[in-house]
């Protein structure tokens, strides 16, 4: 049985691939069948597909590519987990959401309305998507590009492309940052804290913050508004 669909996205050089390695472990231990869905996008440009250099295409094709396996692998990933009985959980590196990093805000509307999606579809199909800052953002000494053969991005670039997946994600209504400001193993943790939060394995106290944000700072800002209800409970 399917219990949750995760993504993981960011920068380059955020930590994916160890916090990943760290989730299926932990939840594996914790008797969850935990599936991993590798980022599309770095299997098609180590494959040749690719939106730059010799031979490239359009980076609109590039992503349209994209959509149709991430949209074919997460369908195949959500029938084996509802065709199992046990606790499922399947893990994206990178998701749909991620492709409108790449294009326009119209380019990304023209894609979703070819393929009958809307963004709230698309949102309800994921449980959490959590963005874990590049590197490049706090930690520059550590950033580096050496892992992954289908990234070259310099500091800059890797900050700008951390900025634009985390706009991209903003839409949803269950996204957690998650920064620099401690240490590298105390970082994957809180994205595994988080997680299992999410699945309802730890009772995490909420912490709630009044930001004061002025507008013409941000070119887009996403409002969102929250119904909260409370249970009376018989102390049971």
């Amino acid at each position: 049985m399917l219990v949750s669909k995760i993504c993981l996205t960011g920068g380059p050089c955020g930590g994916k691939s160890t916090a990943l390695a760290r989730i299926e472990r932990e939840l594996t231990d914790m008797g969850y069948k935990v599936f991993i869905i590798d980022e599309v996008a770095t299997r098609l440009i180590n494959a040749g597909i690719k939106p730059f250099g010799d031979d490239r295409v359009d980076m609109f094709d590039f992503e349209e590519i994209v959509l149709k396996h991430q949209l074919i692998e997460e369908e195949s990933f959500e029938r084996v987990a509802n065709l199992l009985n046990k606790k499922c959980v399947i893990i994206c590196d990178r998701g749909i959401f991620d492709i409108q990093s790449f294009l326009s805000a119209a380019e990304f509307d023209t894609l979703l309305k070819k393929y009958s999606l809307t963004k709230l579809s698309l949102m309800d199909s994921y449980n959490l998507g959590i963005n874990l800052n590049t590197a490049a953002k706090g930690a520059e000494e550590f950033y580096t590009t050496e892992n992954n053969k289908a990234r070259s991005e310099g500091i800059n670039d890797a900050i700008t492309r951390d900025n634009r997946c985390q706009a991209a994600w903003s839409f949803h209504n269950n996204f957690k940052i998650v920064d620099n400001s401690t240490n590298f193993d105390d970082k994957v943790q809180k994205v595994v804290d988080d997680i299992k939060s999410s699945l309802g394995i730890e009772n995490r106290k909420q912490r709630k913050y009044m930001v004061q944000i002025d507008e013409k700072d941000y070119e887009e800002f996403v409002c969102v508004d929250i119904t909260q209800y409370y249970l009376e409970t018989n102390n049971n």
